[in-house]
């Protein structure tokens, strides 16, 4: 079974060159530019708060050092009231890239994700494949929704189609802890109220539990809408909801959320247990979660690097091809480095 993984190169790639600057999907050391600052304001943080996290991540050089760092920090604090007040304002940042990649998604327009699928499942084609996205959007969730004429509303659904999301998706959503506090009752309802509670209490509690998972199909007009960001969360009324988006960490969130290695690190696991051939797509391989799954890869398994610069896409098939868990058993295939909407058009993949 051929095996393709994404990340956040090739949603990036998918998109047509005159795509809108703020639907464009931002590559990790670009989540905090300006150009996104409408989806900071949704989610109530702040110009300045945006501006001081941007220069941040730019000194540590990587968002995901920048994440790690941050969310590795909480645990050495002494005062619990310093704790909350961090683990509060990674529920903002959750709900910040949430509403961005929302956004992302929402725009209905041709995209390369959506001519893979064609491809893949031309008439010319009887094959099963492995779909892996380490992305958020929902762009080619909404291409198998087409393409295969399916609706991911489960994660039974996204196993049937062997497509596993490892760092979770938009259209996820986790209900709330039963002993998570209710808002007031205001005599209308209050978006922003909905918004402090949900990053507040997001990690300031025991872990989450997967039970509570509602999914909506990638195409739901209140995802697609994003005026109905409001009947978002009425869904969740009289409390609030938790979107399953992890941010992206060197290390893991999963210990947070109950189940979710097994329901959803495993599947990986298994479909890569079961590779001919592995592609990354826009991907840098950049942390743990990756090489988890690769765990039980079969020896003599072509790796191929799918890029839009040479050296990174060197720099990345060296890296994976080193690394314990995969030594001697991945063996080095193509290098292609003009990029995913070139791969897509030219390649017989």
């Amino acid at each position: 079974m051929r095996i393709f993984i994404f990340g956040a190169g090739a949603s990036k790639g998918s998109q047509p060159i005159n795509t809108q600057d703020d639907y464009r999907s931002p590559l990790a050391n670009e989540l905090f530019d300006e150009k996104y600052r409408y989806s900071s304001i949704e989610m109530l943080l702040s110009n300045e708060t945006m501006k001081n996290y941007a220069t941040q991540v730019n000194n540590y050089g990587s968002i995901e050092k920048w994440f790690t760092k941050k969310w590795e920090d909480i645990d050495t604090y002494k005062s619990e009231q310093k704790k909350r007040t961090e683990r509060s304002s990674f529920g903002y940042l959750t709900l910040y890239v949430w509403r961005l990649l929302q956004r992302v998604s929402s725009l209905k327009q041709p995209n390369k994700y959506a001519d893979f699928m064609a491809k893949i499942t031309s008439s010319d084609r009887d094959e099963d494949i492995g779909l892996i996205s380490f992305n958020y959007d929902t762009l080619l969730d909404q291409a198998i929704t087409e393409h295969r004429k399916v609706s991911l509303t489960s994660l039974e659904a996204y196993k049937r189609e062997n497509y596993v999301k490892p760092h979770g998706s938009i259209n996820w959503f986790l209900g709330t802890r039963s002993e998570d506090p209710f808002p007031p009752r205001e005599v209308t309802f209050d978006r922003g109220t909905r918004i402090k509670f949900s990053a507040q209490h997001m990690f300031n509690g025991p872990p989450l539990d997967l039970d509570k998972l509602e999914m909506l199909d990638a195409n739901h007009e209140d995802l697609i809408r994003l005026e109905n960001l409001d009947k978002l969360f009425q869904r969740f009324d009289p409390k609030y909801f938790y979107p399953l988006v992890l941010v992206p960490l060197l290390t893991k969130l999963y210990p947070h959320i109950n189940q979710l290695n097994e329901l959803i690190i495993n599947e990986g696991k298994k479909l890569l247990s079961q590779a001919s051939e592995i592609f990354f797509i826009g991907y840098q391989a950049s942390d743990e979660v990756i090489f988890e799954m690769l765990e039980d890869i079969q020896y003599g398994v072509p790796l191929h690097v799918i890029g839009n610069k040479a050296g990174s896409t060197n720099q990345i098939m060296k890296k994976t091809l080193e690394h314990p868990v995969v030594q001697g058993r991945l063996t080095e295939g193509i290098l292609y480095s003009d990029g995913f909407a070139q791969f897509v058009d030219s390649s017989k993949f």
